[in-house]
């Protein structure tokens, strides 16, 4: 039983002897003789439950539970009362206690209570994450095809790397499966049973994302009109997936850094230490180290979330995945294929630059599925772009581009992406080999969607 409880008494032999015995069971405990000290400790420490006598001189125990609604609502709280008192310790649930014990009780009923209050914490927090873990889904996990020797590869990477603790950066295309990556790194991880929770960086304002990655109290700003913890307090024991870290500003990259070295958050407006225990998954689209380059990323947060990097290669780097991934959006999960391919719109599918990897594949197999009435899947159903970037090994194809432009665009693309492939992706010997200056070739790379660099002001080079 992970938690940290605070016992408040005024009777100082029973609180002791209470102390040690909860200690005992590995509980964190904190204790107070009374509930003015007890307040101030708990407006700069985080506990999970207070444990405190209802009648004391000065701060009853009502008062503690008040003042604590308002200061730490997700702390839980059980009332001691005494024999003739349990009218008030009644009173005292219609104010927010969780439960509460009578005098005199042995410390194993507490401990029984407090288990209980434990398990029905680590179900909450799973509910609440598992809410806010949108984007990541656990039927999809079959969607990370490794039908290719670079999938296969890496799938052999996920598991060495999942068993260990590292914080791991996954870098890739927009669509390339990096989410579904984050969803098998978590599962084969010894913290699966605990929540995997996303947040996509992107989609937040600084303030925003500020509340949303730490947590804001009451009143830390206009419209805060109620605590709310982060996404780190939901994942305590399991995983945080920060999908486009590279969009963090830095000064949130300053308060994460703090999260990874010293396991603490701080709530936007409050004081109080909560300790955070989770595995964290960053992803990119762009080059990060580039970034520190430019210094719109901090270096020491780059190296301790880039402990393992895992490549995710786009779709058209992986033609052989093309068709069983059809197979598996096509039956939705079933191992028995329900579509068939004309060859030459395999070739096609096959030849493809995927601009939209995944997502797009998936798009394109929904589309089909609506508008057939057949599971033969014909050149005749391909959209007119996949069609103009048809160009077959050896210069051959059984669909041509249209027109002279489509062809001249077809074979430009090809020429490219052939360089790419002598140059082992190198883009200066790709320039050099086809006598291309280096800003032309990222240009031209970029209008084929070839990489993930958006075109510069002299693309017309």
């Amino acid at each position: 039983m992970s938690m940290r409880v605070a016992v408040i008494d005024d009777e100082e032999i029973k609180r002791v002897s209470l102390v040690d015995d909860l200690r005992d069971t590995e509980l964190d405990v904190v204790d107070f003789a009374a509930g003015g000290p007890a307040v101030e400790y708990l407006k700069k420490h985080h506990v999970d439950v207070v444990v405190t006598d209802l009648k004391m001189p000065g701060m009853t125990g009502l008062d503690v539970l008040k003042t604590l609604r308002d200061l730490s609502p997700e702390t839980d709280v059980v009332i001691m009362t005494a024999f003739g008192t349990v009218e008030t310790a009644v009173e005292a649930m219609r104010h927010g206690a969780c439960d509460y014990i009578s005098k005199p009780f042995s410390s194993d009923q507490l401990i029984v209570l407090l288990e209980r209050l434990a398990e029905q914490r680590q179900l909450r927090t799973e509910n609440k994450a598992l809410r806010m873990a949108t984007g990541i889904d656990n039927g999809h996990l079959s969607d990370f095809v490794a039908a290719s020797e670079r999938m296969t590869e890496l799938v052999s990477q996920i598991h060495r790397v999942a068993a260990s603790d590292a914080h791991v950066l996954l870098t890739g295309e927009t669509g390339a499966g990096k989410d579904q990556l984050a969803q098998v790194l978590h599962q084969a991880s010894p913290r699966k049973d605990r929540p995997l929770v996303k947040i996509t960086c992107a989609t937040y304002s600084k303030q925003l994302l500020e509340s949303e990655l730490f947590g804001h109290e009451r009143g830390a700003y206009t419209g805060a009109e109620k605590a709310h913890p982060g996404r780190f307090e939901l994942a305590h024991g399991g995983t945080v997936y920060l999908d486009d870290v590279d969009d963090i500003p830095l000064e949130e990259q300053t308060r994460l850094l703090r999260v990874i070295e010293e396991r603490v958050i701080e709530r936007v407006g409050g004081t109080r230490i909560i300790p955070v225990d989770v595995r964290i998954i960053a992803s990119t689209k762009i080059d990060l180290k580039k970034m520190v380059d430019d210094g719109r990323f901090r270096p020491d947060l780059f190296y301790r979330i880039n402990v393992v990097q895992l490549d995710v290669p786009p779709l058209r780097e992986r033609p052989e995945d093309i068709e069983p991934l059809i197979h598996h959006f096509c039956s939705n999960g079933c191992r028995t294929p329900l579509c068939h391919f004309e060859e030459s719109a395999l070739s096609i599918l096959r030849s493809y630059c995927w601009p939209g990897n995944l997502r797009e594949l998936r798009n394109l197999v929904d589309r089909w599925k609506l508008l057939k009435r057949t599971n033969n899947l014909t050149s005749e159903d391909l959209p007119p772009e996949m069609l103009n970037f048809a160009v077959f090994a050896g210069d051959s194809c059984d669909v041509c581009p249209r027109t002279f432009d489509e062809s001249v665009t077809a074979l430009e693309r090809r020429l490219l992406s052939d360089a790419l492939k002598k140059a082992s992706g190198n883009k200066a010997q790709a320039a050099e080999l086809l006598g291309l200056k280096s800003s032309t070739l990222r240009n031209k790379l970029a209008k084929y969607g070839l990489n993930g660099d958006p075109p510069s002001a002299d693309s017309g080079a």
